[in-house]
């Protein structure tokens, strides 16, 4: 079974104000009778979880619905999406330069992930103004 993609028919970047990554937390600590807290790492890699929100009209809404419920099975299964931090940022030379091809157009890095709805957390929606709507979600970015 091939891996989905998140759809082309849906915005590509999330919405920069409802953006917040959270780095996965893989350190236990030890508290100690006096002294300092000792710490130790639990894991070599874990999922960082991404907030986010993307706007649209009714129709990115049911498109939405439709990636959740139906293509990714109430979220179960994951997905390809581009990174949203990194993903068509230009790529710079050492000495600060932009990189560019023999046509002088700008070199930006292409990145995705492999990311799935997190777990617990099923999206939701809320009228932004009008007709447009807003999609709240949260995804895994998985190691």
């Amino acid at each position: 079974m091939a891996l989905l993609e998140w759809p082309a028919d849906l915005p590509p970047k999330v919405r920069a104000d409802g953006f917040e990554r959270v780095m996965p937390d893989l350190i236990k600590p030890s508290r100690m009778a006096a002294g300092v807290t000792l710490t130790r790492p639990i894991a070599l890699a874990g999922e960082q979880t991404i907030s986010c929100m993307i706007r649209g009209d009714r129709g990115l809404l049911a498109r939405f619905d439709r990636f959740f419920l139906v293509e990714t099975g109430n979220g179960a299964r994951p997905f390809l999406m581009r990174d949203q931090l990194y993903d068509g940022v230009p790529l710079f030379a050492p000495m600060g330069g932009a990189l560019t091809t023999p046509d002088d157009e700008p070199i930006a890095i292409s990145f995705w992930r492999l990311v799935r709805f997190t777990p617990g957390q099923p999206p939701r929606n809320g009228q932004a103004s009008g007709a447009m709507m807003r999609v709240f979600f949260s995804i895994d970015l998985l190691p």
